[in-house]
Protein backbone atom coordinates (compact mmCIF):
# COMPACT_ATOMS: atom_id res chain seq x y z
CA UNK A 1 0.00 0.00 0.00
CA UNK A 2 3.32 2.24 0.90
CA UNK A 3 3.95 2.02 -3.34
CA UNK A 4 8.05 1.27 -4.24
CA UNK A 5 10.14 -0.86 -5.98
CA UNK A 6 10.84 -4.66 -5.44
CA UNK A 7 13.22 -6.75 -6.56
CA UNK A 8 13.35 -10.65 -6.88
CA UNK A 9 16.12 -13.41 -7.52
CA UNK A 10 16.39 -17.14 -7.38
CA UNK A 11 16.86 -17.46 -3.71
CA UNK A 12 15.63 -13.97 -2.04
CA UNK A 13 12.74 -11.29 -3.15
CA UNK A 14 12.41 -7.51 -1.26
CA UNK A 15 11.60 -4.30 -2.02
CA UNK A 16 12.60 -0.61 -1.56
CA UNK A 17 9.80 2.00 0.01
CA UNK A 18 10.64 5.74 -0.35
CA UNK A 19 9.26 8.14 2.29
CA UNK A 20 9.17 5.79 5.37
CA UNK A 21 9.40 6.75 8.73
CA UNK A 22 13.02 6.13 10.17
CA UNK A 23 13.08 3.25 12.77
CA UNK A 24 9.78 1.96 12.44
CA UNK A 25 8.70 -1.44 12.35
CA UNK A 26 6.68 -2.16 8.89
CA UNK A 27 4.45 -5.10 8.16
CA UNK A 28 5.12 -6.90 4.88
CA UNK A 29 2.95 -9.36 2.98
CA UNK A 30 3.78 -11.52 -0.17
CA UNK A 31 1.19 -12.64 -2.43
CA UNK A 32 1.91 -15.51 -5.31
CA UNK A 33 0.58 -15.06 -8.73
CA UNK A 34 -2.55 -16.55 -7.70
CA UNK A 35 -3.72 -13.85 -4.85
CA UNK A 36 -3.10 -16.40 -2.00
CA UNK A 37 -0.65 -15.02 0.46
CA UNK A 38 2.85 -16.27 0.61
CA UNK A 39 4.66 -15.15 3.31
CA UNK A 40 4.36 -12.42 6.19
CA UNK A 41 7.04 -10.93 7.98
CA UNK A 42 7.71 -7.78 9.94
CA UNK A 43 11.12 -5.69 9.01
CA UNK A 44 11.70 -2.39 10.44
CA UNK A 45 13.27 0.46 8.39
CA UNK A 46 17.21 1.31 8.68
CA UNK A 47 17.77 4.51 7.21
CA UNK A 48 15.94 7.66 8.67
CA UNK A 49 17.56 10.28 6.61
CA UNK A 50 16.73 8.33 2.85
CA UNK A 51 13.04 6.96 4.64
CA UNK A 52 13.48 3.89 2.45
CA UNK A 53 12.95 -0.23 3.42
CA UNK A 54 14.96 -2.05 1.87
CA UNK A 55 14.75 -6.13 3.26
CA UNK A 56 15.57 -9.16 1.47
CA UNK A 57 13.29 -12.93 2.75
CA UNK A 58 14.43 -16.09 1.27
CA UNK A 59 11.59 -18.27 0.80
CA UNK A 60 11.05 -20.96 3.10
CA UNK A 61 11.39 -24.60 0.81
CA UNK A 62 7.77 -26.26 1.31
CA UNK A 63 8.54 -29.29 3.15
CA UNK A 64 8.49 -32.76 0.91
CA UNK A 65 5.31 -34.69 1.76
CA UNK A 66 5.53 -38.37 3.10
CA UNK A 67 4.61 -41.17 0.39
CA UNK A 68 1.20 -42.72 1.24
CA UNK A 69 1.74 -46.24 1.37
CA UNK A 70 -0.05 -48.08 -0.51
CA UNK A 71 -3.00 -50.34 0.76
CA UNK A 72 -2.03 -53.91 1.50
CA UNK A 73 -4.88 -55.76 -1.01
CA UNK A 74 -6.75 -58.37 1.45
CA UNK A 75 -5.88 -61.90 0.02
CA UNK A 76 -9.41 -63.22 -2.06
CA UNK A 77 -8.47 -67.05 -0.85
CA UNK A 78 -9.39 -67.72 2.48
CA UNK A 79 -7.48 -68.97 4.44
CA UNK A 80 -8.04 -73.05 5.56
CA UNK A 81 -10.04 -73.81 8.18
CA UNK A 82 -8.15 -75.32 10.96
CA UNK A 83 -8.46 -79.32 11.55
CA UNK A 84 -10.01 -80.01 15.01
CA UNK A 85 -7.55 -81.53 17.62
CA UNK A 86 -8.54 -84.81 18.01
CA UNK A 87 -9.29 -85.95 21.63
CA UNK A 88 -6.40 -88.07 23.07
CA UNK A 89 -7.38 -91.70 23.44
CA UNK A 90 -7.82 -92.50 26.68
CA UNK A 91 -6.16 -96.17 27.69
CA UNK A 92 -8.51 -98.73 28.70
CA UNK A 93 -8.63 -99.73 32.40
CA UNK A 94 -7.04 -103.09 32.64
CA UNK A 95 -9.70 -105.43 34.54
CA UNK A 96 -8.67 -106.97 37.67
CA UNK A 97 -6.66 -110.69 37.51
CA UNK A 98 -9.15 -113.17 38.77
CA UNK A 99 -7.73 -115.15 41.87
CA UNK A 100 -6.68 -118.31 40.93
CA UNK A 101 -9.40 -121.06 41.65
CA UNK A 102 -7.87 -123.40 43.30
CA UNK A 103 -7.60 -127.31 42.07
CA UNK A 104 -9.59 -129.30 44.58
CA UNK A 105 -8.72 -133.39 44.65
CA UNK A 106 -11.62 -135.95 42.91
CA UNK A 107 -14.80 -135.95 45.31
CA UNK A 108 -14.68 -132.75 46.03
CA UNK A 109 -15.24 -129.16 44.76
CA UNK A 110 -14.35 -125.59 45.64
CA UNK A 111 -16.33 -123.70 48.32
CA UNK A 112 -16.25 -119.94 47.82
CA UNK A 113 -17.36 -119.41 51.06
CA UNK A 114 -15.50 -121.12 52.88
CA UNK A 115 -12.58 -121.08 50.78
CA UNK A 116 -11.84 -124.43 51.12
CA UNK A 117 -12.28 -127.81 49.04
CA UNK A 118 -15.32 -129.10 49.99
CA UNK A 119 -16.84 -132.86 49.52
CA UNK A 120 -19.63 -133.96 47.04
CA UNK A 121 -22.86 -135.30 48.96
CA UNK A 122 -24.66 -138.13 48.72
CA UNK A 123 -25.94 -139.26 45.13
CA UNK A 124 -22.80 -136.90 43.58
CA UNK A 125 -19.47 -136.99 42.74
CA UNK A 126 -16.87 -135.16 40.96
CA UNK A 127 -13.82 -136.90 38.67
CA UNK A 128 -11.35 -134.65 36.65
CA UNK A 129 -8.03 -137.13 36.77
CA UNK A 130 -10.15 -140.16 35.08
CA UNK A 131 -11.05 -137.79 32.03
CA UNK A 132 -14.60 -136.57 33.46
CA UNK A 133 -16.02 -140.22 33.73
CA UNK A 134 -19.73 -139.97 34.36
CA UNK A 135 -19.05 -135.87 35.13
CA UNK A 136 -20.85 -133.89 32.27
CA UNK A 137 -20.12 -130.38 34.22
CA UNK A 138 -16.40 -130.38 34.40
CA UNK A 139 -14.89 -126.87 33.94
CA UNK A 140 -12.85 -125.40 31.48
CA UNK A 141 -9.90 -124.79 33.92
CA UNK A 142 -10.79 -128.46 35.41
CA UNK A 143 -11.51 -127.47 38.74
CA UNK A 144 -13.97 -130.65 39.72
CA UNK A 145 -17.35 -129.50 40.08
CA UNK A 146 -20.18 -132.34 41.56
CA UNK A 147 -22.70 -133.51 39.92
CA UNK A 148 -25.60 -135.92 40.68
CA UNK A 149 -25.01 -139.02 39.22
CA UNK A 150 -26.19 -140.54 35.81
CA UNK A 151 -29.50 -142.70 35.61
CA UNK A 152 -28.93 -145.75 36.47
CA UNK A 153 -26.09 -144.92 38.85
CA UNK A 154 -25.66 -143.90 42.64
CA UNK A 155 -23.67 -143.58 45.53
CA UNK A 156 -24.17 -143.83 49.30
CA UNK A 157 -21.23 -141.68 50.71
CA UNK A 158 -19.68 -138.68 50.74
CA UNK A 159 -16.53 -137.81 48.67
CA UNK A 160 -16.37 -140.01 45.99
CA UNK A 161 -14.93 -139.39 42.81
CA UNK A 162 -17.48 -142.24 40.82
CA UNK A 163 -21.37 -143.49 40.85
CA UNK A 164 -21.97 -147.08 41.29
CA UNK A 165 -24.24 -148.98 38.53
CA UNK A 166 -27.64 -150.37 40.24
CA UNK A 167 -28.28 -153.97 39.80
CA UNK A 168 -29.88 -155.29 37.48
CA UNK A 169 -34.39 -154.26 37.99
CA UNK A 170 -33.35 -151.94 40.13
CA UNK A 171 -33.65 -147.80 39.42
CA UNK A 172 -31.42 -145.43 40.83
CA UNK A 173 -33.48 -142.66 43.18
CA UNK A 174 -34.18 -138.99 41.88
CA UNK A 175 -31.56 -137.76 44.65
CA UNK A 176 -29.33 -140.63 43.38
CA UNK A 177 -29.04 -141.98 46.88
CA UNK A 178 -29.88 -145.51 46.55
CA UNK A 179 -31.41 -148.24 43.90
CA UNK A 180 -34.96 -149.64 43.98
CA UNK A 181 -37.93 -149.02 42.97
CA UNK A 182 -39.52 -145.82 42.18
CA UNK A 183 -41.82 -144.30 45.17
CA UNK A 184 -44.49 -142.09 44.92
CA UNK A 185 -43.48 -138.62 43.17
CA UNK A 186 -41.59 -140.02 40.91
CA UNK A 187 -41.79 -141.45 37.65
CA UNK A 188 -39.41 -144.59 35.90
CA UNK A 189 -37.13 -142.52 33.27
CA UNK A 190 -36.13 -145.10 30.38
CA UNK A 191 -36.21 -147.84 32.90
CA UNK A 192 -33.07 -146.77 34.80
CA UNK A 193 -33.70 -144.33 37.15
CA UNK A 194 -36.34 -142.70 39.01
CA UNK A 195 -37.16 -139.07 38.46
CA UNK A 196 -39.55 -136.59 40.53
CA UNK A 197 -42.35 -135.20 38.87
CA UNK A 198 -41.83 -131.74 37.64
CA UNK A 199 -44.25 -128.42 38.80
CA UNK A 200 -47.84 -128.80 37.70
CA UNK A 201 -47.71 -132.78 37.94
CA UNK A 202 -47.74 -135.61 40.25
CA UNK A 203 -47.68 -139.54 41.50
CA UNK A 204 -49.35 -141.21 44.07
CA UNK A 205 -47.11 -143.81 43.18
CA UNK A 206 -44.71 -143.85 40.93
CA UNK A 207 -45.57 -143.69 37.21
CA UNK A 208 -43.64 -144.98 34.09
CA UNK A 209 -42.55 -142.43 31.50
CA UNK A 210 -44.19 -139.70 32.96
CA UNK A 211 -46.15 -138.43 35.70
CA UNK A 212 -50.23 -136.99 35.82
CA UNK A 213 -51.31 -133.89 35.00
CA UNK A 214 -52.95 -131.60 37.87
CA UNK A 215 -56.13 -131.10 35.80
CA UNK A 216 -57.45 -126.93 36.02
CA UNK A 217 -59.27 -126.15 39.44
CA UNK A 218 -56.40 -128.07 41.00
CA UNK A 219 -52.41 -127.43 42.58
CA UNK A 220 -49.64 -129.80 43.29
CA UNK A 221 -48.53 -127.02 46.01
CA UNK A 222 -44.84 -128.65 45.57
CA UNK A 223 -42.51 -127.65 42.72
CA UNK A 224 -41.58 -131.41 42.11
CA UNK A 225 -41.72 -134.48 43.46
CA UNK A 226 -46.01 -133.99 44.09
CA UNK A 227 -47.80 -137.21 45.54
CA UNK A 228 -50.97 -135.47 45.21
CA UNK A 229 -53.23 -132.28 43.32
CA UNK A 230 -55.66 -131.18 45.43
CA UNK A 231 -58.79 -128.61 44.53
CA UNK A 232 -58.45 -125.23 44.36
CA UNK A 233 -60.77 -123.23 47.62
CA UNK A 234 -63.84 -120.99 46.81
CA UNK A 235 -62.31 -117.67 45.65
CA UNK A 236 -59.40 -118.72 44.37
CA UNK A 237 -59.38 -120.51 40.88
CA UNK A 238 -55.94 -122.58 38.19
CA UNK A 239 -55.83 -123.16 34.93
CA UNK A 240 -54.40 -126.51 35.08
CA UNK A 241 -50.83 -127.58 35.63
CA UNK A 242 -50.66 -125.19 38.41
CA UNK A 243 -48.51 -125.49 41.66
CA UNK A 244 -51.00 -122.80 43.76
CA UNK A 245 -54.11 -121.20 42.88
CA UNK A 246 -55.13 -117.45 41.66
CA UNK A 247 -57.22 -115.59 43.80
CA UNK A 248 -60.58 -114.28 42.23
CA UNK A 249 -60.18 -110.36 41.60
CA UNK A 250 -62.93 -107.88 42.42
CA UNK A 251 -66.16 -107.78 41.35
CA UNK A 252 -65.54 -111.99 40.64
CA UNK A 253 -65.86 -115.26 42.40
CA UNK A 254 -65.66 -118.48 42.79
CA UNK A 255 -66.56 -122.24 44.36
CA UNK A 256 -63.93 -124.54 44.81
CA UNK A 257 -61.95 -126.27 42.25
CA UNK A 258 -62.92 -123.67 39.69
CA UNK A 259 -60.98 -123.36 36.44
CA UNK A 260 -61.75 -119.78 36.58
CA UNK A 261 -63.64 -116.82 38.39
CA UNK A 262 -67.10 -115.36 37.36
CA UNK A 263 -68.67 -111.90 37.35
CA UNK A 264 -71.07 -111.00 39.72
CA UNK A 265 -74.50 -109.98 38.88
CA UNK A 266 -75.91 -106.08 39.02
CA UNK A 267 -77.09 -105.75 42.04
CA UNK A 268 -74.26 -107.58 43.81
CA UNK A 269 -70.71 -107.03 44.62
CA UNK A 270 -67.76 -108.92 45.61
CA UNK A 271 -63.96 -107.96 47.52
CA UNK A 272 -60.93 -109.94 46.26
CA UNK A 273 -60.72 -113.84 46.52
CA UNK A 274 -64.69 -114.22 47.44
CA UNK A 275 -66.60 -117.48 46.96
CA UNK A 276 -69.87 -115.33 46.35
CA UNK A 277 -71.28 -112.36 45.69
CA UNK A 278 -72.95 -110.05 48.41
CA UNK A 279 -76.06 -108.07 47.55
CA UNK A 280 -76.42 -104.54 47.70
CA UNK A 281 -78.21 -102.84 50.74
CA UNK A 282 -81.62 -101.30 50.40
CA UNK A 283 -80.70 -97.79 48.69
CA UNK A 284 -78.06 -98.31 47.07
CA UNK A 285 -77.53 -100.20 43.59
CA UNK A 286 -74.73 -101.73 41.22
CA UNK A 287 -73.85 -102.71 37.64
CA UNK A 288 -72.27 -105.84 36.95
CA UNK A 289 -68.90 -107.15 38.39
CA UNK A 290 -68.83 -104.21 40.74
CA UNK A 291 -66.38 -104.14 44.03
CA UNK A 292 -68.75 -102.07 45.93
CA UNK A 293 -72.60 -100.68 46.11
CA UNK A 294 -73.27 -97.18 44.80
CA UNK A 295 -75.59 -94.70 46.64
CA UNK A 296 -79.04 -94.07 44.87
CA UNK A 297 -78.77 -89.76 44.33
CA UNK A 298 -81.46 -87.79 46.46
CA UNK A 299 -84.85 -88.07 45.43
CA UNK A 300 -84.32 -91.77 45.01
CA UNK A 301 -84.69 -95.17 46.52
CA UNK A 302 -83.99 -98.89 45.99
CA UNK A 303 -84.55 -102.38 47.52
CA UNK A 304 -81.55 -104.71 48.52
CA UNK A 305 -80.17 -106.05 44.94
CA UNK A 306 -80.69 -103.32 43.10
CA UNK A 307 -79.43 -103.21 40.02
CA UNK A 308 -80.35 -99.45 39.25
Amino acid sequence: DLGGSGYCSQNSYGAHFAGLSANTVYTVTVYDPSGTIATTWSTTSSDAAVHYLEFSHSPTSLPTPLPTPLSTPLPTTPLPTPLPTPLPTLLPTPLPTPLPTPACPDGTEWDHASWSCTNCGIGRYSNTSSGGKYNSSIMADAVPTCTLCPVGRYNVAQGLSSCTRCTTGKLSSADRSSCGYCSAGTYVHNEESCEFCPAGTYAPTAQTGACLDCAAGFRTIKNEGAESCSSCDGGTFSEGLAVNCSICSTGTYSGSSASACTDCDAGKYSTTAAATCSSCAGGTYSDASAASCTDCVAGKSSGSGAAS
